[in-house]
Parts: structure tokens; sequence; C-alpha cells
């Protein structure tokens, strides 16, 4: 036997219902009849309303949002470049530099010495094999002909490297520009406060998709379930032993 408790209408008394499949009841307290299937209609519909409501809600809270999606998605790939490019810059002008400076030497020494040892090689062959003399005289200029080719081969190298370098240069200043002009947009999104700090793919992803799926209906709601969800990752990072545990059991 199903028991529900409802109030009553007129004086607001609790009641309890024994027997659901009765249409109409009595209040023990004011003697009033009840229409048990007309309460569960104001019941039924009063849900109805207030999904209806949620999805309202959400749907305009949706519609002004979604326009932005591009934006904010390209904003928070930028800014991820950003954070990489500062690192990637130094390290290729330190190499740049320690290039220049030890480089010259090294390439004008490496092609001598190359040249000094096809000059070694080609005097122990010829004393097995008798070289014409002006092959001779010209096998000694081989270690000033090896040098010559390393300081040929380390300009390429410059050239490269300074290509390298200035590709890094542009592309820095090119997504700096994108990274403010959407940074612009994003701060004044048609009167939507959507912080710089969720504004990464993995939160921007979330946040659409639960507003999608109704699991949350505000930016707040979403911002605040997004934060406790990063928090319980990194609880469960804490304790996770990679050697033990399934990784299944901590990052669902």
């Amino acid at each position: 036997m199903e028991i529900q408790r409802l109030q009553c209408p007129s004086c607001g008394g609790d009641i309890t219902v024994e027997d659901a499949s009765k249409e109409l009841i009595y209040c023990q307290f004011c003697g009033g009849t009840i229409h048990l299937r007309s309460e569960r209609n104001i019941a039924k519909n009063m849900e109805l309303g207030r999904m209806d409501a949620i999805n309202e809600q959400v749907d305009a809270l949706m519609s002004v949002l979604t326009p932005y999606k591009d934006t904010l998605l390209e904003n928070a790939r930028v800014k991820a470049r950003l954070e990489e490019l500062p690192a990637l810059l130094k390290e290729h002008k330190k190499d740049f530099t320690t290039s220049l400076l030890l480089g010259w030497i090294s390439s004008v020494v490496i092609g001598a010495a190359l040249g000094l040892c096809l000059l070694v090689i080609g005097f122990i062959l010829n004393l097995f094999i008798h070289f014409p003399d002006g092959v001779q005289r010209a096998g000694t200029y081989l270690p000033a002909a090896g040098a010559l080719m390393g300081i040929i081969v380390k300009i390429f190298i410059i050239i490269h490297d300074r290509r390298q370098l200035n590709t890094l240069k542009k592309e820095y200043e090119d997504i700096s520009r994108i990274y403010r002009d959407t940074k612009n947009i994003l701060d004044n999104m048609n009167g939507i406060d959507f912080p710089e700090k969720y504004r990464s793919k993995d939160a921007i992803d979330y946040v659409f998709d639960s507003l999608d799926a109704r699991e949350n209906t505000t930016l707040k709601q979403a911002f605040f379930k997004y934060d406790r969800e990063i928090k319980d990752k990194e609880k469960n990072l804490l304790y996770f032993d990679p050697e033990k545990d399934d990784p299944y059991d901590f990052f669902p």
C-alpha cells in the first residue's frame, strides 16, 4: 500500500493518504473535500513550470554565450601558446648566441682538421702511388680549403637559425595581437562575466556541456562545480600510486 503525505489546500493541515487510488478524501482538521487527482496535477504542473523556467533561463544564457564560444576557444589556444613562447624564444636566443661565439671557431678548426686529415691520407697514399707534383702542391691547401668550407657551412647555419628566431618573434607578435583582440571582446561580452581563470579549453568545454545537459543553470554554478572537480582531481593525484593503483578508479 502506497502512503502519501500532502497539505490541505484550505487549512494547511498535514494529511496522510493511505490509499493512493482514491480520488476524494476529507481533511480531518477542517472537514474540507480534497480532490487528489487535482492536487497531483497541481504538483505536476508546478514541476513542469519549474523545469520550463530552468530551460528558458539556460536557453537565454546559451543564446548569448554560443556566439562567443569560438572566440573563447581561440583565446584559450593563443593564451596557451603565449605561455610557451617566451621560454622557447629565450632558449633559441641562447643557442643562437652560443652558436655565434663558438660556432665560427669550431667551424674553422673542424674544417682545418678535416683538411689536415685528408692531407695526411694523401701523403700516406703518395708513398705507394706517386702523385704528380701539381697534385701534391694542391693537397697542401686542403686545411685552408677545409676551413673555408667550414665557414661557408657556418654561414648557412646562422642564416637558418636567424630565420627560425625571426619566425618565433613574428608568431609571438601575431598571437599577442590575437590574444589582445579576443580578450577585449570577451571582457565586454554582452554583459556576461566570463573570468580569465576559466578561459581554458577544458573549462570552456565543461561549462558549455554542463549547461547544455542542464547539470548547471548559471555560469556561477558551472564555475563552482568545475573548481570542485579540479580540486578532486588534485586530491586524487596526491594519493595516486601509478605502480599500484588503477587510474580509472582515481580519474573517472
